[in-house]
């Protein structure tokens, strides 16, 4: 903390909790979660929040209530978790930080047309967030 010249961390990130068995271990007796939330308790963490790349182990992790930020890919490509985890995060008051902005895919090929066919369909589905936009 001295060396980045700070009393606090504002959001430490459990990253890439992605699967049953990894949320369980951070939140295991003397876990990683324990471990975050005595500093948090101390006054050096001020939110705790968690990364994954799995919507199931997202929304269980988000159900325990523990967490205050949740980072998850989403972009025109990986489009999902507006379906369900984000409004669910949003009804929890759990921030969400966007993972893999530019797609981290091949900007060509099956994978971009698929990814870009998906997009269109969600701004079909949901015409209001484009408007909100200005789109």
């Amino acid at each position: 903390m001295r060396q980045l010249q700070t009393d606090w961390i504002d959001v430490y990130q459990l990253h890439n909790v992605s699967n049953a068995d990894a949320l369980k271990q951070v939140l295991a007796p003397q876990g990683a979660y324990e471990a975050v939330s005595k500093a948090r308790d101390a006054g050096k963490i001020r939110f705790i929040g968690i990364s994954s790349h799995s919507i199931a182990t997202a929304m269980e992790a988000l159900k325990t209530g523990l967490f205050q930020t949740l980072q998850f890919p989403f972009n025109f490509i990986e489009i999902d978790p507006a379906d369900q985890l984000f409004p669910f995060a949003t009804q929890n008051n759990v921030g969400i930080i966007g993972m893999k902005p530019l797609g981290e895919e091949s900007w060509n090929g099956p994978t971009f047309v698929s990814g870009f066919c998906r997009h269109i369909r969600m701004w079909c589905r949901f015409p209001e967030f484009g408007k909100k936009r200005g789109r």
